[in-house]
């Protein structure tokens, strides 16, 4: 296979998962509650810039800013859960929501 008809195929792959996207957020819940925090190191004080954080049991996550913050929108039937934030080099850490 050519290497412009791997990159055309994946061109029409992304514009249809880009496309389908409205037809799926209709079915969708948009009941959600927003988490927003910064995550620091707790010695040194500075942010953490690029720290994964995880819903447990979901598929809904966010990264760091360059100010070491996140805005996370959490469905409501995971409010009663936990989250997980991890970055390279620290320990992993579960937090309940």
């Amino acid at each position: 296979m050519k290497k412009s008809a791997i990159y055309n195929s994946f061109l029409v792959f992304t514009l249809f998962v880009f496309s389908s996207n409205p037809i799926l957020a209709q079915n969708i819940s948009l009941d959600f509650k927003e988490l927003e925090a910064k995550i620091i190191d707790s010695e040194s004080k500075n942010s953490l810039v690029f720290t994964d954080i995880v819903i447990k049991n979901c598929n809904i996550s966010t990264i760091t800013n360059s100010d070491g913050k996140f805005l996370l929108k959490i469905p409501n039937e995971f409010l009663k859960g936990s989250i997980t934030i991890s970055h390279l080099g620290y320990k992993k850490r579960e937090l309940k929501i």
